[in-house]
């Protein structure tokens, strides 16, 4: 059923004015079922076409109200709104399983209501109090385009309501993977399709003082390789180069958020898991060689200073070595004058005169014996032949003196 400014449009219960649709009491039923192919194994972009086959299109100046009907099983949104039209739904419609992803990789997505506001303002208004996948999940699968002139509001039992959830993560694994270069960030939690909407990846390292504001990212990122396993499981590729200012080494949060609702982001603590050998410098990773030559040029500066100190200390202990041994042997020296010097000193001889005397006297008794003198003889050396001469005239010259006295008395 399509709607637009200009035209009338009528329905088995009444005419409508131009550009004015009233659906009231009426039930509507499309025929997308669990063995539907429509969604069968289609790509991310095909996917994420939440505008396709929707049951009630608004376009233009058109105003649409629904009140205690019944759209479901639509292969494609129940309404949609685009180009300034205005929508109202009461809380007596009941929306049921419409844009359900049947047989696709997003199985679990849905799409009620999407609101499109390419041009003039466009506006709904809807409760949803009888939306099935609310009441289940939470979710009322209503889509808006950010930033766009399209306003959603929704209530349940009148009071303000989520249209759409936030992405919400459960759990998450990272692992570095130094030999290919890459970090890869599995997310599992719920409502993780990107479809109408911006989602960012945000990473921060959970203890860092020098780090207060996370690292952001365009999931989209043509850097990234990105593979929805479900509604539910995220796995992002991520170039390591890019994360550097992050340490491994610590815990790390992680979290998928939308654009303009970072405050409703719930971060999860994980400890990155590493794998793999450092593999050689990636193209372009210019982070990763400045600390590599940086590492280079201080084993290079330790491989010179290292040997330089061995040998100095080698030299100094040889020093250290030699005047001892210079000291050891002057001491030597010095006990070997002392025991030279008592040795000479023990063979000093000293006698008396007398005792010379009493000796000659012996070997010679004919001879008178003299008034004893006392004198002292030195014998270091043998004595000269001149010495030993000269010593023996003297004794003659001692003898001959008391015999000439005696002969002058005799003659008296």
């Amino acid at each position: 059923l399509i709607i637009s400014g200009t035209g009338q449009q009528s329905n088995e219960f009444r005419n409508n004015s131009p550009g004015q649709l009233v659906i009231n009491n009426c039930i509507f039923e499309g025929g997308n079922s669990i063995s539907s192919d429509v969604w069968y194994n289609l790509g991310l972009a095909e996917t994420c076409n939440v505008g396709y086959g929707a049951a009630i299109v608004a376009d233009g100046q058109t105003v649409v109200q629904i009140s205690g009907s019944t759209i479901k099983t639509f292969e494609g949104p129940a309404v949609r709104a685009s180009n300034g039209a205005r929508v109202s739904i009461d809380r007596n419609t009941v929306l049921d399983n419409n844009g359900l992803r049947n047989r696709n990789t997003l199985s679990s997505m849905q799409t009620n209501v999407v609101c499109e506001g390419d041009s003039g303002v466009t506006t709904i208004n809807i409760a949803l109090d009888n939306v099935t996948s609310f009441a289940s999940t939470g979710n009322a699968w209503i889509y808006q385009q950010s930033y766009t002139n399209c306003f959603v509001t929704a209530t349940v039992n009148y009071e303000p309501a989520q249209p759409r959830s936030v992405p919400y993560g459960n759990s998450a694994n990272i692992t570095v993977d130094n030999k290919d270069q890459t970090v890869e960030v599995a997310i599992n939690g719920k409502f993780l399709e990107p479809c109408m909407r911006t989602l960012f990846l945000g990473l921060i390292e959970k203890y860092s003082v020098d780090q207060r504001t996370p690292q952001e990212f365009l999931i989209e990122n043509p850097l990234f390789t990105n593979q929805w396993i479900s509604s539910e499981i995220l796995v992002i590729l991520i170039p390591s180069y890019l994360l550097n200012s992050l340490n491994s080494s610590f815990e790390w949060q992680v979290s998928v958020y939308e654009l303009g609702k970072k405050d409703q982001a719930n971060w999860i603590t994980v400890k990155p898991s590493i794998i793999g050998e450092v593999g050689p410098d990636q193209p372009g990773d210019e982070t990763e060689v400045e600390p590599k030559e940086s590492k280079s040029k201080t084993t290079l500066i330790v491989s010179i200073v290292v040997p330089v100190v061995v040998i100095a200390a080698v030299i100094i202990i040889i020093v250290v070595i030699a005047l001892y041994v210079r000291h050891k042997n002057k001491e030597q020296r010095s006990n070997d004058s002392n025991i030279q010097l008592i040795d000479i000193l023990s063979g000093v001889e000293v006698r008396s005169l007398k005792e010379e005397d009493e000796q000659e006297e012996q070997n010679n008794p004919n001879k008178q014996k003299h008034k004893p003198q006392t004198h002292v003889s030195t014998y270091f050396f043998p004595e000269s032949d001149t010495e030993k001469r000269i010593s023996s005239e003297h004794s003659n010259s001692r003898d001959y003196e008391p015999d000439q006295k005696q002969r002058q008395i005799q003659n008296q």
